[in-house]
């Protein structure tokens, strides 16, 4: 079935072009260009041809229009309802019964693939969505970003493009990775209430409290001059205080986590082993992020 938009504009570049090789066959565009007007006054598509002849002519843009539009001629059963002047601009209206006319044909002859036009030459397309953070709660961005990113990888694939959908879930990284290394050190636990607030909390109490060791470590390492000293004691001051807040959130879960944090012999070493193990594709950690991850994305079945 025809598409009646793209006619209507075909129609309308074969009779501006019409027009013009009669009344400006010297004219050197060969196809002038159409537009959507601003306003739904001024018609469906419009021309800015006439302004351009009128430069050139050094003649009144809004006379070269009216010259040009009553040279259109319309066809029998043509989609153009009317072809009108203002302001010097060409403006082609469209004949809505007409148009109705086919697009319901086309509705009812091609049923739900109606609007789909398959590509002729398809392309790989990669449709990144969602990119939820298993550090912090999955938010109603997160679920607007899933159905926007669904919608359009569907419609790609609709079209005839082959399709890859890619969910991030920044499963590489620092954060994650002192994610992982807290979800480890307590046994993996099942998260209490909803899913993606308690690994948003666990993130914070383990990051904070290996903050806490680290600092206090270095601190008592004899070869600290006073400016380092006096910088990091700042430092772990600050830790303190999000750790009493953080107390205050999840007193359960925060001494949990600092108790064990104490107890190993180097945690920012072991965080950074989570990351380089995760990207040599080691089973253990790949299993370790992909439970922890499967977990906090439970939050977005919560949303609906």
């Amino acid at each position: 079935m025809p598409n009646a938009l793209r006619q209507f504009r075909a129609e309308c570049v074969e009779a501006l072009g019409l027009a013009l090789r009669v009344t400006y066959p010297d004219f050197s565009r060969e196809a002038p260009r159409l537009t959507v007007p601003n306003s739904p006054e001024y018609g469906e598509l419009a021309s800015s041809v006439a302004h351009e002849i009128g430069r050139q002519k050094k003649q009144s843009p809004i006379e070269v229009a009216r010259k040009i539009r009553d040279a259109i001629s319309s066809k029998e059963g043509s989609l153009i309802a009317a072809v009108e002047e203002t302001g010097g601009y060409i403006n082609f209206r469209l004949d809505y019964a007409c148009a109705g006319s086919l697009i319901l044909g086309s509705t009812v002859t091609e049923g739900s693939k109606y609007g789909l036009e398959r590509v002729t030459q398809p392309i790989r397309v990669s449709v990144e969505h969602t990119s939820s953070n298993p550090a912090g709660p999955v938010t109603m961005a997160t679920a607007r970003n899933s159905i926007l990113g669904d919608a359009l990888a569907r419609l790609c694939h609709a079209r005839g493009h082959t399709v890859i959908r890619r969910f991030y879930v920044d499963d590489v990284g620092r954060q994650v990775s002192i994610l992982a290394y807290g979800y480890d050190l307590i046994k993996r636990p099942p998260p209490e209430g909803k899913a993606d607030l308690w690994f948003g909390r666990l993130y914070a109490c383990t990051n904070c409290a290996v903050q806490i060791e680290t600092t206090k470590r270095k601190l008592q390492a004899p070869e600290q001059d006073t400016t380092k000293r006096a910088k990091l004691q700042r430092n772990l001051d600050e830790w303190v205080a999000v750790a009493a807040e953080l107390e205050t959130l999840d007193k359960d879960l925060f001494d949990k986590v600092i108790g064990i944090v104490r107890k190993q012999p180097d945690p920012e070493k072991d965080i950074q082993e989570v990351g380089r193990k995760y990207e040599q594709n080691d089973p253990r950690t790949v299993e370790l992020v992909r439970a922890m991850v499967g977990r906090c994305l439970e939050g977005i079945n919560s949303l609906f």
